[in-house]
């Protein structure tokens, strides 16, 4: 099967050009996509079966998307059915810098996920105009285990090296920001600590209940 397409809206995403080329058949078969457009350039092949539950690997992914350079470290695999939704092997470069990696896997009985964001620049909120030009860098794990109606699980998000990236700015050394938290029979508490180099500190706590 080979499709050819052009000035299509996808999620609200305009695609100026979409190939898909795939060799299926009713169990499934593989696939290769080229997507195109003002905000997005993204090649991908792999395969997928279909049965009680449909499976999606991803052997390869590069592209760019809203100026983010995206690339698979290694293959990945999706799975979703009625009782199993699942992620696996997910090990993905960020604007070359940056990885996200982990997995995690839904069942009616059971949820289990980790999850890690390391080296992501700050200076991405300048350049997907979300904020000023930073210095630094920021770095988040995640897990999370458990009945699907009552988790357990633990956060942590550190940013280190922040400051302005502009000569104007006042000159203030490098601060550091630490968000560090635990979700616990319906009930999630967090700490957060900012610090600079010259040792002044700062911190604060809060708890939530469902």
């Amino acid at each position: 099967m080979v499709l050819r397409t052009e000035g299509m809206e996808v999620a609200g995403q305009r695609l100026e050009t979409l190939a898909i080329d795939a060799d299926l058949d009713p169990k499934g078969g593989d696939f290769s996509l080229a997507a195109g457009g003002p905000d997005l350039s993204l090649e991908s092949t792999g395969s997928i079966a279909v049965a009680e539950t449909i499976t999606l690997r991803l052997d390869r992914l590069d592209g760019d998307v809203h100026k983010l350079a995206l690339a698979l470290r290694q293959p990945v695999t999706l799975r979703y059915g009625p009782q199993l939704k699942e992620i696996e092997g997910l090990d993905l470069a960020i604007d070359r810098e940056a990885r996200l990696a982990g997995a995690a896997r839904l069942t009616d009985s059971a949820v289990q996920a980790r999850m890690s964001l390391t080296g992501l620049p700050l200076s991405l909120a300048e350049k997907l105009e979300l904020g000023p030009a930073l210095k630094g860098d920021a770095a988040l794990n995640v897990t999370l285990q458990g009945r699907p109606e009552n988790p357990t699980g633990d956060f942590r998000l550190r940013l280190s090296g922040i400051e302005l990236d502009d000569p104007a700015a006042p000159d203030l050394p490098p601060a550091s920001a630490t968000l560090e938290g635990r979700l616990e029979r319906g009930q999630l508490d967090a700490t957060l600590a900012l610090d600079r180099i010259e040792g002044a500190r700062v911190e604060a706590q809060a708890s939530l209940r469902r």
